[in-house]
């Protein structure tokens, strides 16, 4: 009997703690009653339905299929007669001698231009009193 006692209050116990755990399991799946079962749209302001209205794409109509016209011939035919046609003229062009290699900008200008005139040993200096008409440049004024 005592037995029977234990088994039984253990019994009562492992059920009450499963019936509330279960009832809570279904209290959270179970849907509230404040939510409708039907899933409403919330309302559009007026200005995003009109965009949505203007991103729609337009229906496509079946284009009408038209009996389709003779094709008028683009040239007519007619007997001609071409001219021959002149052969080209290919010239060769002739290649001219190889020129001379420039000079230098760097090399001074007494190297380029070689005196043609030999200063002899025969011409003397000039004495004292003698003016001499130079080509040189002077900035002395006397």
């Amino acid at each position: 009997m005592q037995f029977a006692r234990t088994l039984l209050a253990y019994i009562l116990a492992v059920g009450v703690l499963f019936s509330t755990l279960a009832g809570g399991v279904i209290w959270l799946v179970k849907p509230a009653s404040a939510v409708s079962q039907e899933a409403r749209p919330a309302p559009l302001p007026q200005r995003i339905a009109d965009s949505i209205e203007r991103k729609k794409p337009f229906p496509v109509q079946e284009p009408t299929i038209a009996e389709p016209k003779p094709v008028k011939p683009a040239m007519q035919e007619a007997d001609v007669s071409l001219a021959p046609a002149a052969p080209s003229l290919r010239r060769i062009r002739q290649l001219s001698p190889p020129r001379e290699p420039r000079k230098r900008r760097s090399e001074p200008a007494l190297v380029r231009a070689k005196p043609d005139v030999s200063v002899s040993s025969s011409s003397a200096a000039p004495t004292l009193g003698t003016v001499t008409a130079s080509a040189a440049r002077s900035d002395f004024p006397y």
